[in-house]
């Protein structure tokens, strides 16, 4: 096959994947992210398994170094996140508009005494101080701070959210009587905090997952360069190394850790070929399998590449 095509576009996908991660807000960024991974794949059977000499697969080392690191994800929550939050807070002060009726058929003269009658300022703290919280928790310097710091918030958030019953922001009845509230003029503060509540408990709990997603594609690029390290040495020298300190320094500058556990990547050679995996998020050495269905999930490179399994197993990363 046509090997250096395959390369280039796996590469523009990536590339393009990349781009989109500089979206101004979580869902941009998710969808480059989604873009990079559907890449990986093909990028990682070309260095694998093409018919490659050792400076062709230099150039592509040198030209996959090239892409630029992925954003930390908390910047997403810091500026985006919080700011589309406040502005659905304003959403609310302003209610209805031009329309007879809003969503759950508050009338423009409730909607007047609603936003007569709330302690607004009130209503924007919480989501403040919730989002301030999760930043400080996802801006820890490793996997593992991250983790602690972010099992301490769900445990605090989780305390929260139970003492919110009859404040969720879905349920139909609340924009009911929080306008009988506003009529009778007993909007307190607290209910107005219990307001903002509810509006970050609407959104927080969805965060986690993609902040997961962001790591794991960050140690799949890392995978990925030590792969086309072992690609050329085992041009060079007919083999792949028994250890991969064997590849420093003449191909790669230094050996990333497993950014999960800060340990050494786990490596063996095959009779074939190798396996080369983090342990992924949950932190635990599942001896490379990914297996999702199993609740596994080691983050791998197998050479050579297995067929695709479709949803058993995690496609790349």
């Amino acid at each position: 096959g046509d090997y250096e095509a395959a390369w280039a576009d796996a590469m523009t996908v990536m590339r393009l994947g990349r781009l989109h991660q500089d979206a101004p807000t979580l869902i941009g960024f998710l969808v480059g992210l989604a873009v990079e991974r559907i890449g990986s794949r093909p990028a990682i059977a070309v260095v694998a398994e093409g018919d490659l000499a050792a400076a062709q697969l230099r150039e592509f080392q040198a030209e996959f170094r090239e892409l630029r690191p992925t954003p930390e994800f908390s910047r997403f929550i810091n500026y985006s996140e919080r700011f589309m939050m406040l502005d659905s807070v304003v959403s609310l002060y302003r209610g209805p508009g031009d329309a007879e009726d809003c969503e759950h058929g508050l009338t423009d003269r409730q909607w007047a005494f609603v936003r007569r009658g709330t302690y607004w300022g009130e209503v924007l703290k919480p989501i403040n101080e919730w989002f301030g919280k999760k930043v400080v928790a996802l801006s820890k310097p490793t996997y593992g701070e991250r983790k602690e710091a972010l099992d301490a918030f769900n445990r605090e958030f989780e305390e929260m959210s139970d003492r919110q019953e009859g404040f969720n922001l879905l349920d139909s009845s609340l924009p009911y009587r929080w306008a009988a509230r506003a009529m009778t003029g007993t909007v307190t503060r607290e209910y107005s905090r219990r307001i903002g509540l509810g509006v970050v408990v609407t959104i927080m709990s969805a965060l986690d997952r993609a902040a997961e997603f962001r790591d794991r594609l960050s140690m799949g690029r890392e995978l990925t360069d030590v792969a086309i390290g072992l690609a050329i040495f085992n041009v060079e020298r007919g083999e792949y190394p028994d250890r991969l300190d064997e590849l420093t320094p003449e191909y790669l500058d230094s050996m990333p850790e497993d950014l999960f556990v800060n340990e050494p990547l786990r490596y063996r050679r095959t009779d074939d070929g190798y396996l080369l995996y983090s342990v992924g998020p949950s932190m635990t050495d599942h001896g490379g399998s990914d297996d999702s269905q199993q609740g596994h999930d080691d983050i791998v490179i197998r050479v050579p590449l297995p067929a695709p399994e479709g949803p058993k197993g995690q496609e790349a990363f």
